[in-house]
């Protein structure tokens, strides 16, 4: 199943990144090995709330503040409870760079060689054709002392097939860092989310 769902998302990156961008993929990938349909995956995450996600988001740019680039190390272990708590029910800390438009953190490494790539944000799109990340920094260099929500279908460990989510972008004040936190959800309200959360 691990292949199946490697095999479709290889297929749909490289549909819109182009061939220019080379993805090497793993035989599995952790925390894959269950596959549930959509509505399964929005019920198994129906007890976390964008608050949840906020807040992780919040401690983790604490960590960055306090240990700078060593925390990095920290973020890329997909079996670090304290930074994927519950996976893949609750959202991993991913960092990123919006000056660079690239990744500096990613729980998979296969992953993490792709898209740590400067530039590689402005290509990568959702199953929509939408650019989630690159849209991000647009609008987060537009009010940079305010983080963000945007909505996303796209893949995600554990499903078949992709999924809606609500997307965070969480600037971390005095740092060139963006931390993605992700809240998957039927329904992303993001209007209602950055007004709710963020005051956007």
């Amino acid at each position: 199943m691990a292949q199946r769902f490697l095999s479709v998302l290889g297929a749909v990156l490289l549909l819109w990144w182009g061939s220019n961008l080379v993805i090497a993929f793993a035989e599995d990938l952790p925390h894959d090995h269950v596959k549930l349909t959509a509505e399964q995956m929005y019920q198994q995450w129906s007890l976390v709330t964008p608050a949840d996600i906020l807040h992780h988001a919040q401690e983790a740019a604490k960590h960055i503040h306090r240990n700078r680039e060593q925390a990095f190390k920290e973020f890329n272990d997909a079996s670090n409870p304290q930074w994927w708590p519950n996976p893949p029910f609750f959202s991993p800390v991913i960092v990123m760079r919006c000056d660079e438009l690239r990744d500096v953190t990613h729980v998979y490494p296969e992953f993490l060689k792709s898209f740590s790539q400067p530039g590689v944000i402005r290509k990568f799109a959702d199953t929509r054709g939408k650019h989630t990340f690159f849209d991000m920094c647009v609008k987060l260099k537009q009010r940079p002392d305010r983080p963000v929500w945007l909505s996303q279908l796209h893949f995600w460990p554990g499903v078949e097939g992709p999924v809606w989510m609500a997307v965070l972008g969480y600037p971390v004040k005095g740092t060139p860092y963006v931390i993605q936190g992700f809240y998957i959800t039927a329904n992303p309200d993001i209007k209602k989310l950055n007004r709710e959360y963020i005051g956007r």
